[in-house]
């Protein structure tokens, strides 16, 4: 009984420093996870109207034209700008 009520604890306490570390002041630069909302693996532009930064890269990071971001697209795009973060 104690070993589950402190892997409980220790599970509450994970939970809550990913979720006091993601909720900062400071965003810092956007994941693919982050944008990628329906887990779909490919990112739309409806997943991005809330990142302004990616939403202006979006047709110029979309090299294949195709209407979506997928990984290389994404890293491709911010390894020729500066960080995109989640403002």
């Amino acid at each position: 009984m104690k070993k589950i009520a402190l892997l409980t604890t220790l599970c509450l306490a994970a939970a809550w420093y990913a979720y006091s570390v993601h909720e900062s002041s400071d965003p810092g630069p956007v994941s693919f996870m982050d944008l990628d909302s329906n887990r779909d693996g490919r990112i739309s532009r409806q997943e991005v109207q809330s990142f302004d930064e990616v939403r202006r890269i979006f047709d110029r990071a979309d090299t294949n034209e195709d209407g979506w971001l997928d990984v290389p697209e994404l890293a491709r795009a911010q390894a020729a700008s500066p960080p995109l973060n989640s403002d």
